[in-house]
């Protein structure tokens, strides 16, 4: 008869490879011989939440945090689950265990305050989207986050300054030029604000939303030819962008208009 172990070994093997469904047949199979180990409840979870099997993953990893309540890794990754799946409340709560446990890390930082602001609680989500740009000072990703929460909460100046920092650090980073430039264009730095989107759209050039914020830049200051051009681009790359039609319509409205 195989062992527990034997299982788990093959299935770290499948998952590396790829091969989720494998491995979560053998991660079962080594949890029928030894029920009670929480790294197998995790790994399981993890190779579920690959899967898009959120429910499932979360009872593996509430399983896990049952066994061992005194880790902080199966509060973290049943947060994670939680996030996915919209469940705010109970993801920040489980992040907070998973801290107090004495996780510090910059993932763990960045997704709590990802669902604090979520459930609209700015001040506290720059909390720790500073953290987690403390803990990883390099990590374009958390500039910019912290970047749109800045921007969200009018600190124009510092989230300016998270943004620049961000594409110091990634030049290519299309969210960042985004953000940026959603924010000049706040304070009526046209050109600025063009040169950003795009920057943005050469980045990413399946950017439907920097097409659309693009073509409404120009059509609020009468760049009617351009703000159709962009509109249109932005319903190339997303049909079904109803603000996108409408806003269309509108524009050719008015450019006939003027025209006549």
């Amino acid at each position: 008869m195989e062992t527990a172990e034997a299982h788990y070994r093959r299935a770290t093997e499948l998952h590396d490879q790829g091969d989720l469904e494998g491995a979560i047949v053998e991660y079962r199979n080594g949890l029928r011989l030894s029920p009670d180990d929480p790294l197998a409840h995790i790994n399981l979870g993890n190779a579920l939440l690959k899967k898009n099997d959120g429910a499932a993953a979360v009872a593996e990893y509430r399983e896990a945090a049952r066994l061992d309540p005194n880790h902080p890794i199966p509060h973290n990754n049943l947060a994670y689950a939680l996030l996915r799946m919209g469940q705010m409340d109970e993801a920040v709560a489980e992040y907070r265990a998973a801290i107090d446990l004495g996780l510090s890390q910059a993932s763990t930082h960045g997704n709590l305050a990802n669902a604090l602001y979520a459930k609209g609680d700015r001040g506290e989500a720059i909390v720790h989207y500073r953290e987690a740009v403390r803990l990883a000072p390099d990590h374009a990703g958390a500039r910019c986050n912290l970047a749109n929460a800045l921007n969200g909460n009018y600190d124009l100046d510092e989230a300016s300054a998270e943004y620049r920092e961000a594409l110091r650090l990634d030049p290519d980073y299309a969210e960042a030029h985004f953000g940026l430039a959603d924010m000049l264009a706040t304070v009526g730095q046209l050109e600025e604000a063009i040169v950003e989107y795009r920057e943005a759209l050469r980045a990413r050039p399946a950017y439907p939303d920097a097409h659309y914020n693009l073509g409404n830049l120009f059509a609020n200051n009468a760049r009617l030819e351009e703000a159709c051009a962009e509109y249109r681009a932005a319903l190339r790359l997303r049909p079904d962008f109803h603000d996108a039609v409408t806003n269309l319509a509108v524009c050719l409205a008015r450019l006939g208009t003027v025209r006549s």
